[in-house]
């Protein structure tokens, strides 16, 4: 869901929220528990974009569900 244009929350995390921001290349701010990786993969190809441009992953804290 894109919540301003070029940031999009991303579906699926439970306790945490991921946000991925769209330019050039992507960001992922919080990248959730391990297994949010499938979340985060399916919404970067929803968008028409491939997986391969997700260059940086920003962590706001070191909390388990927030550093998969």
């Amino acid at each position: 869901m894109e919540v301003v244009r070029g940031v999009h929350l991303v579906p699926g995390g439970r306790w945490s929220r991921m946000y991925l921001i769209e330019g050039e290349t992507l960001t992922l701010v919080d990248s959730g528990l391990p297994w949010s990786h499938r979340s985060v993969l399916r919404y970067i190809r929803s968008l028409g974009r491939r997986p391969e441009e997700l260059d940086t992953i920003l962590t706001t804290h070191i909390h388990p569900d927030h550093t998969s």
